[in-house]
C-alpha cells in the first residue's frame, strides 16, 4: 500500500462521511415536513446548501483504472460507500417527488455552478452567481432551469453503478434577487409531481419573500454586497450559534474550575516539597 493510495483513500472516506452526514440532515428535515404535512396544505424542508451530491469523484466506479491500483478490499469498501450515497440521494428525491404536499428546497449562498453558461454556450472565469450579480435587478427571478450536475453528471454516475430510478431527477433550479445589495440566491427545488405550474410559481413567490440578507455571513465590503439566505435557515443559524455559545461558556467555566484545582494542588505540593 503506497502512501499516495492511503492518503487518497482516507480523503475519500472523509468526504463520504460529510456527504452522508448531510443526507442524514436532509432526512430529518423531510421527516419533520412529512409530520407537518398531515395537518397543513403544504410542508417545506429547507436545507442550507445544495441538495445535489457533492464531489463524489467520477473516477471511482466499478472496474475503473483508479481503483485497479488499490487493494481489493479498499476498492470494494469505497465502491459500496459511493453506491449507498447515490441510492440515498435518489430515494430522497423520489420520496418528495412522489409525495402530494412536500417541497424540498436547497438554498445555496455561495455557488460555483456554471449551468447557465453551459446552456448559453458562453464561458467566463466566474460562476453564474457572480456574473448575475450585476445583471439581475432587485425583484428578478431566473428559472426554472436544469443544472448540469443534475442532468448529466448525476445521471452518468447512476449509469456507471447501474442504479435504476423510477422517475426523472426532478430538480428545478432558480436564482432569486429580492434585495439590490445581495448577490442572487441560488435555489434547488424538488416539487411533488402532482403540483401544477401555477402552484409552483406561487410557492416560489413565497420563497422570494423569505429571502433576506445574512448578517452572520461575510459581507463583501468592497462591493457593498451581502450574502443571501432564507429566513428559516437564518433562524436556525442564530439558534445554533446561541447554543454553541452556551456550551462554550459552560466548557470555559468547567475548564477554569479544573485549572484552579490543579494550581491549588501544585501550590500545596510546592509547600510540602520546596
Amino acid at each position: 500500500l503506497t502512501y499516495d493510495v492511503a492518503q487518497e483513500f482516507a480523503r475519500k472516506i472523509s468526504e463520504f462521511d460529510l456527504i452522508e452526514f448531510k443526507q442524514e440532515m436532509i432526512d430529518l428535515a423531510i421527516a419533520e415536513a412529512k409530520y407537518k404535512s398531515t395537518s397543513c396544505d403544504l410542508a417545506v424542508a429547507s436545507i442550507d446548501g445544495s441538495i445535489l451530491p457533492g464531489h463524489l469523484d467520477p473516477y471511482i466506479f466499478p472496474d475503473s483504472e483508479t481503483l485497479a491500483r488499490w487493494p481489493p478490499e479498499m476498492a470494494e469498501l469505497i465502491l459500496k460507500r459511493k453506491e449507498r450515497i447515490l441510492k440515498k440521494f435518489i430515494n430522497i428525491y423520489e420520496s418528495v417527488y412522489l409525495s402530494t404536499n412536500i417541497v424540498l428546497v436547497g438554498a445555496i449562498k455561495n455557488s460555483n455552478d456554471r449551468s447557465l453558461q453551459a446552456l448559453a454556450g458562453l464561458y467566463h472565469d466566474a460562476p453564474d452567481q457572480v456574473l448575475l450579480m450585476g445583471s439581475m435587478k432587485e425583484g428578478d427571478v431566473i428559472g426554472p432551469f436544469k443544472k448540469h450536475r443534475a442532468e448529466r453528471v448525476l445521471l452518468e454516475e447512476l449509469r456507471k453503478f447501474k442504479i435504476r430510478y423510477s422517475k426523472e431527477i426532478a430538480i428545478e433550479s432558480f436564482y432569486v434577487k429580492r434585495r439590490g445589495d445581495t448577490i442572487p440566491l441560488q435555489l434547488d427545488i424538488v416539487f411533488p409531481e402532482s403540483m401544477d405550474r401555477g402552484t409552483r410559481n406561487l410557492f416560489l413567490e413565497i420563497i422570494y419573500y423569505l429571502t433576506e440578507a445574512s448578517e452572520k455571513h461575510t459581507r463583501i465590503a468592497s462591493e457593498d454586497v451581502y450574502i443571501p439566505t432564507l429566513a428559516p435557515i437564518r433562524i436556525i443559524d442564530e439558534e445554533v450559534s446561541k447554543k454553541a455559545r452556551e456550551i462554550e461558556i459552560i466548557a470555559e467555566r468547567d475548564l477554569g474550575g479544573k485549572l484552579y484545582s490543579a494550581i491549588k494542588l501544585l501550590e500545596e505540593c510546592l509547600e510540602k516539597y520546596p
